[in-house]
């Protein structure tokens, strides 16, 4: 951290950083420098156990190389943040490259929105929660999904 660099933009930095260096540019062996060893993945009980080489074969599965999706580009479009966190409003845009829900590779460009939210210790992401528009991905994919009856 810099003299004029607050805690906050400190902690923008490292987040960004992590999702250019790690999800977007895929080095997930640099991941140690921005993550902390228990890095948990807030998702439903079971899909990603805690820890950090965990988190990076999910991360790998959704955006990976071989994976659902090939990473393009992450846009953040809004990021607010304090001491221990950052919130961002993001935009991930994948290449299709993987089966995903039962649909072959399409090769089909899509983006989807999302927030993300990540706090972090010692200067290091230890938690990160993700809520993304995953319904309109196959739509942007070309698939006719049924509707959902109620």
């Amino acid at each position: 951290m810099t003299t004029t660099e607050t805690m906050a933009e400190l902690n923008k930095r490292i987040v960004e950083t992590f999702q250019q260096e790690v999800l977007h540019k895929l080095h997930f062996e640099k991941a140690r420098e921005w993550a902390h060893e228990d890095l948990t993945v807030h998702l439903p009980p079971g899909v990603v156990e805690p820890g950090l080489d965990n988190a990076l074969e999910w991360f790998k599965v959704c955006g990976g190389s071989g994976g659902w999706f090939t990473n393009s580009r992450l846009d953040v479009d809004m990021s607010v943040a304090n001491e221990d966190t950052v919130f961002q409003l993001i935009t991930l845009h994948f290449v299709h490259t993987g089966e995903y829900m039962g649909i072959p590779p399409t090769g089909k460009a899509f983006s989807i929105r999302g927030l993300a939210a990540f706090k972090l210790r010692d200067g290091k992401i230890t938690d990160h929660w993700g809520l993304y528009d995953m319904d309109s991905i196959p739509a942007q994919l070309g698939i006719e999904v049924p509707s959902r009856q109620v």
